[in-house]
Formats: structure tokens, C-alpha cells, sequence
């Protein structure tokens, strides 16, 4: 939950960061991604200002980051599209390939 009158600490905002809805939290994990540079500001807005942005070429950065992996995470990945990418761990990223393996299946004729 955030905070009035100041500004949240970045171990709070960890915390909080993909639980469940039903307080029921995933173990967390570290999870290292890689972002267009184009949503530094998303990354920044949901794990806070002292996340480290790691260059990766001129178009891209990645991030380690300790979450959850819940649901509302995997859900969030997907919402920023081919702008994200899930490098590590393996597990994690085949549990995203699973999940849009399943939706595909959805779409097709």
C-alpha cells in the first residue's frame, strides 16, 4: 500500500510488488528483464526511482528485479507487449510462453 507525504521506499514498493489480491503472495523471485528504452518510465513508476536500468544496446535495457510471480505479474508482462522480454530464469519464462501458448490456441481459425 502506498504511502502519503513522502516518498515510498524502494523495499516497500518490492514488497508490494504482484501479490495477489487475496493476500495469498507467490514466493518471490529474481527476475531479470529486458525493456524498450521507451518504458523507462513504466519500469521506474512500478519498482521506483532506485531501480538500476542496465543499457542493452542502443534500444533496450534490463532490470533484476524481486517479485512475485503471480498472476498479476505475468499479466502485466503481457500488457507491455513486445516491449518486455522475460530473460531469466528459464522457469519463469517458460510459464510465459505456456500462458501464450494457451491464448493463442484461443485465436486460431
Amino acid at each position: 500500500m502506498r504511502r502519503t507525504g513522502g516518498a515510498e521506499p524502494f523495499s516497500c514498493v518490492m514488497q508490494t510488488a504482484f501479490d495477489r489480491p487475496d493476500g495469498d503472495a507467490e514466493p518471490r523471485r529474481n527476475v531479470r528483464l529486458r525493456f524498450e528504452n521507451i518504458l523507462a518510465n513504466v519500469v521506474i513508476d512500478r519498482f521506483g526511482k532506485e531501480i538500476i536500468l542496465a543499457p542493452d544496446g542502443e534500444d533496450h535495457f534490463t532490470v533484476n528485479v524481486e517479485v512475485s510471480v503471480s498472476p498479476q505479474f505475468m499479466a502485466w508482462v503481457f500488457g507491455l507487449g513486445s516491449g518486455v522480454e522475460i530473460l531469466s530464469p528459464a522457469d519463469v519464462r517458460n510459464q510465459m510462453k505456456e500462458r501464450l501458448a494457451k491464448m493463442l490456441t484461443l485465436y486460431q481459425e
